[in-house]
């Protein structure tokens, strides 16, 4: 069985926490549904002074209004290739690749993990991106996998 951790997960002070959200922030499913646990997660990282952003390849007004109602730093929707935006956001953050965490679910994720010092996974991840994340949740995605980054996140601040 593989080992769901690799490595020192929050080794530095990660300062950038990007996220897809099909499938991360939500349950994968349409109509979209959000997880309240999540929210609260997000919301205390970025309490902390953690930015918090979505990169989604979707183009959906629902996601917009579940920013907004986070007051997250970013989001990103309609992006086909996601290692731009990635890159973009580390220079203009004026930050490290090791200070940011990406999560990702899907294949069109896994450009963007090549930019970022922690990759991680909610459980129902396919496995070709199981294969290339430091860590893989206990939870899956829309059911509190974000909160249990944020929690342990947390633990380190």
């Amino acid at each position: 069985m593989k080992k769901r951790y690799k490595g020192k997960l929050f080794g530095g002070s990660p300062l950038l926490f990007i996220l897809d959200c099909d499938g991360v922030l939500t349950d994968g499913m349409i109509p979209r549904r959000f997880n309240i646990y999540d929210g609260a997660g997000l919301t205390m990282l970025m309490q902390k002074g953690i930015k918090v952003v979505i990169v989604s390849g979707a183009n959906s007004n629902d996601i917009q209004v579940r920013a907004d109602e986070l007051k997250l730093t970013g989001c990103f929707l309609g992006i086909k290739n996601k290692e731009i935006i990635v890159k973009q956001l580390i220079e203009s953050n004026r930050i490290y690749p090791y200070e940011v965490i990406y999560m990702g679910d899907d294949l069109n994720d896994l450009n963007a993990f090549e930019e970022v010092g922690i990759k991680i996974a909610p459980r129902n991840a396919t496995k070709e991106v199981k294969k290339h994340v430091n860590y893989i949740t206990n939870k899956k995605g829309g059911e509190g996998a974000i909160r249990e980054v944020c929690d342990l996140w947390l633990k380190k601040l």
